[in-house]
């Protein structure tokens, strides 16, 4: 058996990518387990209309053009190419009717002797065209006895140790052909329900593909989120190494190795082996993690108890999940690549299973898998469908596009010894491109655990704080809609203030007022509300020190409203230099180009009176779908009944989609005088105090 597994091993590296359009099944097994009969009994279940189904050896017989007699005559290679016909055409009948195809084959067979030893006869063609096996793992001494007992056809005596050890190796090497050759592959034991189990799985194999799978994934989605009203937030958490340190996969095969001994062609790294093989964590690579699972279906729940029985959840996120279960307008969902079935049990112990569902596969009954794909596209459909936040938890890869598309993201980073060694890489390339759509932090845990990067390129966020849990379940935010700041009181306010209420000063001197009021409020209030991000400068001794500039300056919008906030906006300009720059005379001169992309805006205008122009503002960057982490209103007075945190204008600003607004002003003032001709601040600016 080793000579024969040695010489399979050479054809390893058959390249992916043929013609594997239709779906085709084949049935494998010994000679003698029951592939005929099982074939005879799926054509009383499989419909006509979507399948066929091929008997392999009647097919080989016909290429053959006398039979299988005829065939037993032919040269092993004239045998092969006899082979690769008859899979060649039932190929091409799959591909006319447009049905599946359902073959049963071998993979080795034995000449007549008993001593001689099984040769394969599994062809390249094979591999090129099946989509998926189902392998059949029937008793040895079971095949042996209807081996002996066969009155149809003469079959050699053999032994059940030796039915054994060809069985075992079949079922090794076609695992790793198949995970070669892009062909899925599942090995059955014999039981009351195996035709039910084939059925299901044929039919599943014919309807499934990248789409279907998203659907499903949608659809179960839906199934959580449609009966909770006034939905406005929703919690996405991946599982393994997110709310756990470890990999419940892990832990599951490790369980699974111990207990019934080690798998032909499987280790205890199973689900590690074949991701880190050919397939990557492509949909296929999570289907054939699903088969896997499949094929302990007696042990598959007790296994799944004792992988939950082993696992707790960090304290940090059991109060967490406990806080959002306590919030009405919040729905917190598991979106795990593992087993659906596990997370359920890990929940149950902890108390959460009321409050906390679970989207993820494990078995072909789940409908779907979860992949990095599925992850993205469910917090578009959560946007687009229910209208509310998503904030997104994750550790990996896998979760980068759930992560990147969520309007706040959390980046979990356990110990260097259990934290994905995968992700930084990846990571660092979403945070340098800025394709984050939202706020992202880094939450440590074990809050001992060193970060990932510096908390100026990720701030840190502690769940164990009461008011970063507030901060993101939403909670107090409908107290008011925008924070204010301002420096009324503030000596340098009082002197940057004074060119600006002076009477004899207009024209560019009052310009250049307005220029240094708009460089002083961005740089004492606007870089810490944003935040700051560290770069490389040159130092004037000749050596690279570190620099530090606005976070996504280059991301930056800043939007002059009207010709009297031209001026601060360029004080602003100047000590955000990389930022993008745009007039608006109105809030509908702001188009879908300018926002798209910017992680902040900064509105500036001379002076706040009413309010109304920061409200439609506000709603033009809503309606024009802005996701802006930071919306910054800059001016140098505000009227104080404008900025009523509790009774003013802006109170009435939606909350959603759009960063929280903060209005940062020189002074607050007490006077509503609205000025007019010499008064206006914009004609004082630019010398027109005589026109109307």
């Amino acid at each position: 058996m080793s000579a024969i597994i040695s010489s399979m091993s050479d054809r390893l590296d058959t390249p992916l990518g043929t013609d594997k359009s239709h779906v085709l099944v084949g049935l494998y097994g010994l000679p003698g387990c029951g592939k005929t009969t099982l074939l005879n009994q799926l054509k009383n279940r499989l419909s006509e209309k979507d399948f066929l189904l091929f008997e392999g050896s009647e097919e080989v017989g016909r290429a053959a053009g006398g039979g299988l007699e005829a065939f037993k005559r032919l040269s092993p290679l004239a045998q092969e190419r006899i082979r690769e016909a008859a899979i060649g055409k039932i190929q091409s009948a799959c591909k006319a009717s447009g049905k599946a195809g359902v073959v049963t084959g071998h993979f080795m067979i034995r000449e007549r002797k008993a001593r001689n030893k099984p040769e394969k006869v599994m062809t390249e063609a094979d591999l090129s065209t099946y989509t998926h096996i189902i392998y059949l793992k029937t008793s040895p001494a079971h095949i042996a006895e209807r081996r002996n007992n066969d009155k149809i056809r003469s079959r050699p005596v053999i032994s059940a140790h030796q039915l054994e050890t060809w069985q075992d190796a079949e079922i090794g090497t076609l695992r790793q052909l198949c995970e070669a050759n892009d062909i899925l592959f599942v090995c059955l034991t014999e039981s009351d329900a195996l035709v039910t189990r084939v059925t299901n799985l044929i039919r599943d194999f014919q309807n499934h593909n990248p789409a279907h799978n998203t659907s499903a994934a949608k659809s179960k989605m839906d199934t959580i989120l449609k009966p909770r009203p006034n939905l406005e937030r929703v919690l996405l958490l991946d599982g393994d190494r997110t709310l756990i340190p470890e990999d419940t996969g892990y832990i599951f095969w490790q369980l699974a190795d111990i207990d019934g001994g080690p798998v032909p062609g499987r280790g205890i790294h199973t689900l590690k082996a074949l991701f880190s093989g050919r397939m990557g964590y492509s949909y296929r690579a999570f289907r054939q993690a699903t088969l896997c699972y499949e094929e302990l279906e007696s042990d598959f729940l007790r296994l799944c108890t004792y992988t939950a029985d082993n696992i707790a959840l960090y304290p940090e996120f059991v109060q967490l999940l406990r806080e959002a279960a306590k919030t009405h307008n919040v729905a917190t969902v598991v979106v795990t690549s593992g087993v659906r079935k596990i997370w359920e049990m890990i929940l149950d112990k902890a108390g959460l299973s009321a409050t906390v569902k679970v989207v993820g596969g494990g078995r072909i009954e789940d409908g779907y898998v979860v992949n990095d794909v599925v992850k993205g596209e469910l917090v578009d459909h959560i946007r687009a469908t229910y209208n509310a936040e998503v904030i997104a938890f994750g550790d990996s890869p896998l979760d980068l596009p759930m992560l990147q598309k969520a309007d706040k993201a959390v980046v979990v980073v356990g110990e260097k010894e259990t934290r994905s060694k995968t992700m930084t890489n990846p990571l660092v390339a979403a945070i340098t491109a800025g394709s984050f759509r939202g706020e992202v932090r880094q939450a440590l845990l074990p809050p001992s655990a060193p970060p990932r990067f510096n908390t100026y390129q990720l701030p840190v966020i502690d769940l164990k704080d009461p008011s970063e849990i507030d901060f993101l379940l939403g909670r107090g935010e409908n107290n008011c809609s925008f924070t204010l700041h301002h420096a009324t009181n503030r000596a340098s306010a009082k002197l940057l203030a004074s060119p600006t209420r002076d009477a004899n000063v207009s024209g560019p001197h009052l310009r250049n007022a307005h220029s240094s009021i708009g460089a002083y409020l961005a740089t004492e209030f606007v870089s810490d509300i944003i935040g700051l991000e560290e770069y490389d400068i040159p130092h004037v001794q000749g050596h690279t020190t570190t620099g530090h500039r606005l976070r996504y300056e280059s991301q930056t919008l800043i939007v002059p409203i009207l010709r009297g906030g031209e001026p601060m906006a360029f004080g602003v300009a100047e000590v955000f230099p990389a930022a993008m720059f745009v007039h608006a005379k109105e809030a509908t001169d702001l188009k879908a180009h300018h926002v798209q992309g910017h992680k902040n805006v900064i509105l500036v205008d001379s002076v706040v009176n009413s309010g109304k122009t920061v409200v439609e503002f506000m709603d033009r960057l809503r309606e024009l779908g802005c996701k802006a982490e930071h919306v910054v209103f800059v001016t140098g007075v505000a009227q104080s009944g404008a900025v009523d945190e509790k009774n003013g204008p802006l109170v009435q600003i939606k909350k959603g989609g759009v960063g929280k607004l903060s209005v940062v002003a020189l002074r607050v003032s007490d006077n509503k005088f609205k000025g007019v001709k010499s008064t206006d601040t914009g004609n004082r600016l630019f010398n027109t105090t005589h026109l109307d």
